[in-house]
């Protein structure tokens, strides 16, 4: 912004809030980081750990798991919110009202799983909110499965999501509960390691 009397620039209100957005997702990083590192060794699989950006996942940070055949870690990658597990927790704790405003022109295909319209999405919302976890069957990469849970504050506002990512063959349905679990448990670490 430019000062109308002394005609000096200055950091307007967008730099000042995208400056304060990069420390808030440093932060959480920073706390979250050594939480992921255990889980990864413990489940054997990547971990990433994603805000929502709009509407869109943002991929903040993560730990590869050992296995060779593995996952990436996603750090900076965006996606539609709605093909990625973390975006489907994020978007479950908005108001139900709100994804038709995220998504006006609908939902687009990013591989042949990905959600079709805003009613499936809203409906899967719902589940996700009573399940406490989201699924990602192939719906942002083929070959990929993934599962998320919330991250939330000291208040209980969700403001993260934490996944696991593995390939489609090692995250049998049989499976998912153990993932959940040990996801819940670190997103509780976390929790507990905030200011």
């Amino acid at each position: 912004m430019q000062d109308r009397v002394t005609r000096a620039f200055r950091a307007g209100t967008a730099l000042i809030e995208l400056g304060l957005r990069s420390i808030s997702e440093f932060d959480l990083r920073r706390f979250a980081e050594p939480h992921m590192k255990a889980l990864a060794e413990q489940l054997g699989e990547t971990v990433n750990i994603i805000v929502l950006d709009g509407a869109n996942a943002k991929f903040i940070g993560g730990v590869e798991g050992p296995k060779v055949v593995r996952t990436r870690v996603a750090t900076g990658l965006v996606l539609p919110a709605y093909a990625t597990s973390g975006g489907k927790v994020l978007l479950a704790s908005l108001p139900p009202e709100t994804i038709r405003e995220l998504y006006p022109r609908g939902l687009k295909k990013v591989t042949a799983q990905t959600r079709k319209t805003v009613a499936q999405l809203r409906e899967e919302l719902a589940y996700v909110q009573l399940k406490g976890y989201a699924f990602n069957d192939e719906e942002s990469a083929h070959g990929l499965r993934a599962i998320a849970v919330p991250v939330r504050d000291r208040i209980g506002r969700t403001i993260a999501a934490l996944a696991c990512s593995t390939p489609a063959s090692r995250m049998p349905k049989s499976r998912v509960h153990g993932f959940y679990s040990a996801l819940a448990e670190t997103a509780t670490l976390i929790r507990n390691d905030l200011p």
